[in-house]
């Protein structure tokens, strides 16, 4: 059981005996503690989240940018390539 819920049980068990006198705000107060340190910790987490994901978007598209140069080059030493072949294939018929 969590320690939260074990702690409203508790308080709320001495509230309704009288041994404490504290308001009803502190006797749940457990429950509504955790709830904001949970969400504390959800936003951290989402924070982090969308820095890293857009992080490894803007990877992405450096990765993507420069396999397009890549490709680029490999294309282009490909039409060279046969470019030459044509003009010896050319020449072949020629003479």
């Amino acid at each position: 059981m969590e320690i939260g819920i074990l702690l409203t049980i508790v308080f709320v068990v001495l509230k309704l005996t009288h041994v404490i006198d504290w308001s009803w705000v502190w006797v749940f107060a457990p429950l509504w503690i955790g709830a904001i340190i949970m969400g504390i910790m959800f936003a951290i987490g989402g924070a982090a989240h969308f820095f890293l994901s857009r992080r490894g978007k803007k990877a992405e598209e450096h990765n993507k940018d420069t396999a397009s140069v890549v490709d680029s080059e490999v294309t282009s030493s490909k039409s060279n390539r046969s470019a030459k072949r044509d003009g010896v294939v050319d020449m072949l018929i020629v003479s």
